[in-house]
């Protein structure tokens, strides 16, 4: 029986990023950009509490009904307030802009980005 966990959890909620590389050629620029300016820009931002990024590297036979991403991004979040959470990166990035830093690497298209609020969760433990 899974257990669930519902108010307890420091993570309310978390931002998902879908991304891909447009120039084959950029991969490495992109990573080194996304890995070490991006994403610490955006986890600066007041409630983001960690993040991590994946790649692709194989799609489940039979699902969705479009190419996948090549990379998600996955920030963790204290809030499940959308709008907060909202306002809280667009301040930051407008400041790290102020800055001088790169908001948009040439080759990284977006493909989709959302809020996500926690429902439930489940863990394996395996049987003896």
């Amino acid at each position: 029986m899974p257990t669930f966990i519902e108010e307890t959890r420091m993570t309310r909620a978390l931002m998902v990023v879908q991304a891909r590389c447009t120039d084959p050629e950029q991969i490495k620029e992109f990573n080194e950009w996304y890995s070490f300016h991006h994403f610490p820009d955006v986890v600066e931002s007041e409630h983001f509490t960690g993040a991590s990024r994946y790649r692709l590297v194989g799609s489940l036979a039979g699902a969705g009904n479009g190419e996948p991403s090549d990379f998600l991004a996955i920030y963790e979040v204290d809030t499940d307030d959308a709008e907060a959470l909202n306002k809280a990166v667009m301040d930051n990035l407008g400041v790290k802009a102020g800055e001088g830093r790169v908001l948009q690497h040439p080759s990284c298209e977006v493909i989709s980005a959302g809020f996500y609020s926690f429902i439930s969760e489940v863990s394996h433990v395996p049987s003896p």
